[in-house]
């Protein structure tokens, strides 16, 4: 099933980058918090043309490396503020068990997303911050660890919300 959502993910991006691809090309670096940036990390982008673009994130996701590859569609709309939609895949979820009895849990998860944001140019127009609001679709994997962890009353447990926010300052190169 992995086989598949990277199969899409990929075929999208060839698609949008082939027949997209009348613009100069720009690339970006950025830093932040959420599924693209890897958790807790960085993210290099490549706009192929004023719409379509990829990008690839790389951090820590708390239980171990977090990465995503993904593609970003960007709505036309004003210069400063550019609505996007997104798809990508990679870590989207991560169970971290403290128990000193059991043995500790930490686990990082994998599947796609999807979702979108506002991409907001700062004065000057050499960098913007990057907002999302995402949809991960999580493996039964976790949802199976989930619902043990969160069944058994020897643990307390947060909540799993069903989607996750990101932000992130990201640089033209």
């Amino acid at each position: 099933m992995k086989k598949k959502y990277l199969a899409i993910i990929f075929a999208l991006m060839a698609i949008g980058i082939k027949t997209n691809a009348q613009e100069a090309n720009s690339a970006t670096v950025g830093l932040g918090l959420g599924l693209e940036y890897g958790g807790i990390g960085g993210q290099l982008a490549y706009q192929a043309d004023d719409q379509f673009g990829v990008f690839v994130g790389l951090g820590t996701a708390l239980a171990s490396t977090g990465y995503n590859v993904g593609l970003i569609y960007l709505l036309k709309g004003k210069s400063k503020e550019r609505f996007f939609l997104e798809a990508m895949y990679g870590y989207n979820g991560v169970i971290i068990v403290d128990d000193p009895v059991g043995g500790d849990i930490r686990k990082t998860y994998y599947g796609p997303s999807f979702g979108g944001g506002v991409n907001l140019d700062n004065k000057g127009g050499n960098s913007f911050w990057h907002f999302a609001v995402l949809i991960p679709i999580r493996s039964s994997a976790y949802r199976d660890q989930w619902n043990a962890i969160k069944n058994n009353p020897d643990f307390e447990t947060s909540i799993s919300l069903p989607f996750t926010v990101s932000i992130g300052i990201n640089f033209r190169l």
